[in-house]
């Protein structure tokens, strides 16, 4: 009888251990691991994008000539500044920097290229190069054929 008594006993110590909870829901910023997440102080605040995202968006305006567009989100932590990025392109699948290069400042980035050949079809995508490495997007192609009116 007393081992039921001592194992209800613990039962119950350890069913109010496991719903006690840690009340640190302060919107106080002074509160250390505020979890709110709109409160700058907070212990997420602290992360950062160790990498850049990247996108590439359709061609506009192919002609013997294409608009290539993008969008680049550069990592936010310290020492991942670009060194270089924008848009890489040939006529293969997957190109990369040793192909034909367009560097391209800023976040929505476009370019134009220009001496395309007829009946070619390009492929192209933005790239992003900093201490860490060469990122690329999803690449996109086009097809340049000549226009009759």
């Amino acid at each position: 009888m007393m081992k039921k008594k001592s194992l209800v006993f613990l039962l119950f110590v350890l069913a109010l251990v496991a719903c006690s909870s840690d009340n640190n829901n302060s919107d106080d910023p002074n509160v250390p691991n505020n979890p709110n997440p709109d409160n700058p102080y907070s212990r997420n605040s602290t992360s950062c994008e160790e990498y850049p995202t990247l996108e590439t968006l359709k061609a506009t305006e192919i002609t013997f000539e294409a608009r290539l567009n993008g969008v680049i989100n550069a990592p936010t932590c310290e020492g991942r500044s670009v060194i270089s990025q924008g848009f890489v392109y040939a006529i293969k699948m997957q190109p990369t920097k040793v192909d034909n290069l367009v560097e391209v400042k800023g976040q929505n980035i476009s370019a134009l290229i220009t001496n395309l050949e007829i009946n070619t079809k390009y492929y192209y995508r933005t790239y992003f190069t900093n201490s860490t490495g060469t990122y690329y997007g999803n690449e996109i192609s086009f097809f340049v054929i000549l226009n009759r009116k």
